[in-house]
C-alpha cells in the first residue's frame, strides 16, 4: 500500500492534460501552470480530458512518483494501490479555479491599500517555504505564497508603491534558490529583508549553506537603505552573543 503525502500542499490542475504525458510532460505543465517545480515537494494532481482519470505526481526524496488511474475512489499503479480521499476529487472544475486564491488575496489587500497610502505605511507580503514541516518557525506547509515569483506577480498586480515583497533569504533559499540573482531581479519590488541560516533556521555562521556577506553586498548594491531583520532561532547558549555575531556577519 502506497501512502499519499497528506502533509504537503496540494495543487490541482483544473485544465485537462494529455495523459500520454509522463515525467517530462507533466513537469512542463507544473512549470507553465503553477510556476513551480516538482522538486518543491508539493503534491500535483491532473485530470484527463474525459475527467474520469487522475494522475498524482510528487517528489519523494529518491525520485519522482507518478500514480494514476481512478477506479471507485482508489488510484491504482501496477500492483500497488493508493487510497485517494474523495474530498480531493472535485465535482465541478473550471480552467480558472487555480487563480481563485490569488484573486481573493488581491480583493482583500485592495480594501486596505488606500489606508496604507494615507498613513504612509508600506505593506509587505512575506514569502514562506512550505517544504519544512519539522517546526512551525522553520516552514509553513500549505502556505499559498510559497513561490517567490508568485509573490512578485501579486505585488505587480497590486501596482502600488505601498505594497511590496518581504524577501526572507532563508525561505527563498529553500523554495527557489538563486538568492542573489533574485535580489538583483526583484529589488524594486522588495520592501524588507529577513535572514536566517539554512539548514535549520539557525545562526548565520560558516556551517550554513547561505553565504551572507555576499548576499548583503548584493542587497547594498541595489541601493536598499532599509532594515534587515535577523529572524533566526538561537541555538547558542548565549543568544545575545549569537545576535551580535549575526550582525557582524551582515555588516558589510
Amino acid at each position: 500500500m502506497l501512502t499519499c503525502p497528506t502533509h504537503r500542499p496540494i495543487y490541482f490542475c483544473a485544465v485537462p492534460v494529455d495523459f500520454r504525458k509522463s515525467f517530462d510532460g507533466l513537469t512542463g505543465v507544473i512549470t507553465s501552470v503553477f510556476e513551480l517545480s516538482v522538486l518543491d515537494g508539493h503534491l500535483f494532481l491532473f485530470i484527463n480530458k474525459r475527467r474520469d482519470r487522475i494522475k498524482a505526481m510528487w517528489w519523494d526524496r529518491d525520485g519522482i512518483v507518478i500514480i494514476y488511474k481512478l477506479e471507485g475512489g482508489r488510484l491504482l499503479s501496477g500492483r500497488a494501490s493508493l487510497r485517494f480521499p474523495r474530498r480531493w476529487i472535485p465535482s465541478e472544475t473550471t480552467p480558472e479555479c487555480h487563480h481563485w486564491p490569488s484573486e481573493k488575496c488581491l480583493d482583500c489587500w485592495k480594501q486596505v491599500i488606500d489606508h496604507a497610502k494615507e498613513k504612509k505605511v508600506t505593506l509587505v507580503l512575506e514569502h514562506l517555504n512550505s517544504r519544512d514541516n519539522s517546526h512551525p518557525m522553520k516552514g509553513h506547509p500549505g502556505y499559498f505564497g510559497d513561490g517567490v515569483e508568485r509573490c512578485i506577480d501579486l505585488v505587480k498586480r497590486m501596482d502600488s508603491p505601498r505594497f511590496k515583497v518581504l524577501f526572507d533569504v532563508y525561505h527563498v533559499q529553500i523554495m527557489n534558490g538563486d538568492v542573489i540573482c533574485r535580489i538583483q531581479m526583484y529589488h524594486p519590488l522588495i520592501g524588507h529583508y529577513h535572514t536566517a541560516g539554512n539548514p535549520g533556521r539557525c545562526e548565520l555562521y560558516e556551517t550554513q549553506e547561505i553565504h551572507y556577506p555576499a548576499v548583503m553586498n548584493a542587497i547594498v548594491a541595489t541601493g536598499y537603505t532599509g532594515f534587515v531583520a535577523q529572524e533566526f532561532i538561537p541555538t547558542w547558549s548565549d543568544p545575545v552573543l549569537a545576535m551580535r555575531h549575526s550582525e557582524m556577519v551582515c555588516d558589510v
